[in-house]
């Protein structure tokens, strides 16, 4: 572990509308995001990523999605993860058992594939669209994603306990699946992987608990390291089809809140990408 506190704002769900990609990059040009993730299967998705050569400060990876949406594969080729119409399965933690692990590679790494494809470069890191790779099986294959293309990977743990009410929410049924052994389990997958990866992540910034005192706090108490803190700022327009929708505004204010720079100045933190992450190879 590196000396110092660093923090890399990540910003998910870029893509997902034109709102969103526009209040991404409004909170990372005038405010904390210093990195986002693409979810490579919307409409809005080209679009967005035909930004961001303008933005090089601004890491970007993929938001890897397996229940929302179609496939970027041929369907005949990840027919377990797709109804009976060729859109994912919404509902991945009832149908898990049936779920097929190779399919669900050839889907991660289509998606990766599109991403180098239209940007001519790898994505900076991957993460995972609504807690899918909370399962076990699935973590595995996101494991040897990341493996395959040597890339960094978000560190999907945090402080379960910690944040036991707003679990559920984030989590939604996966949250059945947390225990200190699976806890333990996931840690040692993810040390013996060598797949590098943030310290700590801090996810509970959130629906009801966004605010500039809870994200203010959090800086307060960040800890020596990296930590990766997860977002979704955005503009809600026409375009944006999600569960989520009046908050990203809420979180893109608080953002770009000039209170929460002084803050970070006066903790002695350091915004970083995950550009930063590789060059230094950290591992926990």
């Amino acid at each position: 572990m590196i000396l110092g506190k660093f923090i890399i704002v990540n910003a998910d769900d870029f893509g997902l509308s034109r709102g969103v990609t526009k209040g991404i990059l409004q909170a990372h040009i005038n405010g904390l995001v210093t990195s986002t993730t693409v979810m490579m299967n919307q409409f809005y998705t080209e679009e967005a990523l035909r930004e961001i050569e303008y933005f090089p400060e601004l890491s970007v990876g993929v938001h890897l999605v397996v229940n929302k949406g179609i496939p970027v594969s041929s369907i005949n080729l990840v027919k377990s993860l797709v109804d009976e119409s060729g859109y994912f399965l919404k509902d991945t933690f009832d149908v898990r058992h049936l779920l097929i692990s190779e399919e669900l590679f050839t889907e991660f790494c289509a998606q990766i594939d599109k991403f180098i494809k239209i940007t001519k470069k790898k994505p900076s890191h991957i993460d995972c669209h609504h807690w899918s790779i909370l399962y076990p099986d699935f973590f595995r294959t996101y494991l040897k994603v990341a493996q395959k293309y040597n890339i960094p990977a978000r560190n999907p743990l945090f402080n379960f306990k910690h944040n036991s009410e707003i679990v559920p929410l984030l989590l939604g049924p996966f949250h059945q699946l947390i225990s200190d052994e699976y806890v333990f389990s996931i840690k040692r997958k993810l040390s013996n992987s060598k797949v590098p990866h943030p310290d700590y992540f801090v996810a509970s910034f959130y629906d009801s608990n966004v605010s500039i005192n809870y994200l203010r706090n959090i800086f307060m108490n960040i800890k020596e390291g990296v930590t990766e803190i997860m977002t979704h700022p955005g503009y809600v327009d026409d375009t944006l089809n999600s569960s989520y929708v009046n908050q990203r505004e809420y979180e893109l204010e608080i953002l770009t809140s000039p209170i929460l720079k002084k803050v970070i100045e006066d903790n002695k933190i350091q915004l970083v990408n995950y550009n930063y992450l590789v060059s230094q190879k950290l591992e926990v």
